[in-house]
């Protein structure tokens, strides 16, 4: 701790001076840039944003900091996975104390305390809009993406109103039962031969029948 002859010219201002250093000791959030990222272990790299400072007021950066762990937004054995990338900006916060212990044990694995070393990433600060994105806005839920996929072994879809699939081709596999009428604007094929066009054989004086009328 540099002590100036000012900061010591009375108690007050030296008292001052002791506890601004002791405070400066506290790392609490900063801005970051994630440099890497294993979703196996989930932790990334950062990239610090700001640098330190020295007495001369020239900007000092910061090292790397590995190993950090990153949020998820989980409950219990429920969540959405969206892991980090190279290159987000976020938020970074530092813990009262030694986490490096923490999976394994309560007890601190050393006695520091709101140490950079104590880091978790938590949240995106500077970003893009999206291009994949799960949107809730007032009563509306938007979905938009590339692909989707939804894999359950039973699945209820209900609503009181109308419910639209837009699609160039709708491939359905597997047995279908529908309870009520169906209306189908144009054509169907069954088994290979076309519903609207169709005709039997063997009909009025054992020639095809016309095909159906209505």
């Amino acid at each position: 701790m540099a002590l100036t002859p000012t900061s010591v010219n009375t108690q007050e201002n030296e008292l001052l001076t002791i506890i601004t250093s002791q405070i400066n000791q506290l790392n609490t959030a900063m801005p970051v840039e994630v440099v890497g990222v294993d979703t196996q272990q989930h932790t990334v790299r950062l990239k610090p944003l700001l640098a330190m400072l020295d007495n001369a007021s020239q900007a000092v950066p910061y090292g790397i900091l590995s190993n950090v762990p990153y949020l998820r937004l989980q409950a219990g054995a429920y969540g959405i996975i969206c892991d980090p990338k190279i290159g987000d900006k976020g938020v970074a916060v530092f813990c009262s104390r030694d986490i490096s212990n923490v999976r394994h044990s309560t007890l601190p694995a050393s006695h520091r305390q709101y140490s950079i070393s104590d880091a978790v990433y938590v949240a995106l600060l500077l970003y893009e809009d999206p291009k994949t994105y799960l949107k809730i806005e007032d009563e509306t839920i938007t979905v938009q993406c590339q692909h989707f996929t939804a894999n359950s072994h039973d699945a209820t879809l209900a609503t009181v109103g109308t419910l639209s699939v837009r699609a160039d081709t709708l491939e359905i596999t597997g047995k279908i039962t529908i309870q009520g009428d169906v209306t189908i604007s144009g054509n169907a094929t069954i088994g290979g031969i076309s519903f609207k066009d169709h005709v039997h054989g063997n009909g009025n004086q054992r020639e095809n029948t016309t095909p159906p009328k209505g």
